[in-house]
C-alpha cells in the first residue's frame, strides 16, 4: 500500500514539475482594440448650441470576450485605457454594447500577432512625404497589450487622416488592421 501511494505522489510530483515549465500564453487585456475617430468640423453638422460633450468623437472597441462597444461622449473618448476599461467593468451607460461580435479565435490570433509587432523595435506607421492639404475626420486604430513590465500599453495599427491612409511598416499590423475592419462591419 505505501508503495502505491509513494508511486502517486511521484506521478503527481512530475505532472507538477511539467506544468510548472511549460509557457503561458499572455493575458489579454479586458480591451483588445480600438478605434478612435475625431470628427471634422466642416464635413459634419455641429450645431453651436449642442453640447460638446457628445458626437464630435467617437470610440469603439472590442472586449476580449469578442463583444464590440461604442460611444460617442468626449468623456469617454479622452479617457486613459486604465479609465476606460474602469468605466467598461462599472458598467457605464455611456458606452453602448453593439449587437454584434468577433470570433474569439481570430480575436486571440491578431492579439498574439499584435504582441509580435509591439516587440518590433522598427515598428510604425509609415506617414507619406505628402498628404492632401484638405481636412478629414482622423482615426486611429489601437492594438492593447501587455507589456513585459505587466503593464498597459497601446499601440497604433493604423491612421487615418486627411483623406490618407497611413499603413504600418509590418505587414502583421496591417493584416491585424485589415482584419479588424472587416469583422466590425459583419454581423
Amino acid at each position: 500500500m505505501k508503495t502505491i501511494i509513494l508511486t502517486i505522489i511521484t506521478i503527481l510530483a512530475l505532472v507538477m514539475s511539467g506544468c510548472s515549465n511549460s509557457v503561458s500564453e499572455p493575458d489579454m487585456p479586458e480591451i483588445v482594440f480600438k478605434v478612435c475617430t475625431v470628427y471634422n468640423q466642416y464635413e459634419h453638422n455641429f450645431d453651436e448650441n449642442d453640447s460638446v460633450e457628445q458626437g464630435r468623437y467617437s470610440l469603439t472597441f472590442v472586449d476580449k470576450n469578442g463583444n464590440y462597444y461604442f460611444s460617442d461622449y468626449s468623456e469617454i473618448y479622452f479617457l486613459s485605457d486604465e479609465e476606460l476599461i474602469e468605466s467598461l467593468k462599472s458598467g457605464d451607460e455611456r458606452i453602448t454594447k453593439l449587437p454584434k461580435s468577433c470570433d474569439a479565435d481570430e480575436l486571440w490570433e491578431n492579439y498574439k500577432k499584435l504582441l509580435k509587432v509591439a516587440n518590433n523595435k522598427e515598428y510604425g506607421l509609415d506617414y507619406p512625404k505628402f498628404v492632401p492639404s484638405a481636412e478629414s475626420d482622423r482615426i486611429i486604430w489601437y492594438g492593447l497589450y501587455y507589456d513585459k513590465d505587466g503593464k498597459l500599453s497601446s499601440l497604433p495599427i493604423h491612421e487615418y487622416k486627411n483623406y490618407t491612409g497611413i499603413n504600418a511598416n509590418d505587414d502583421r499590423a496591417n493584416e491585424i488592421f485589415e482584419w479588424y475592419s472587416v469583422a466590425a462591419k459583419t454581423q
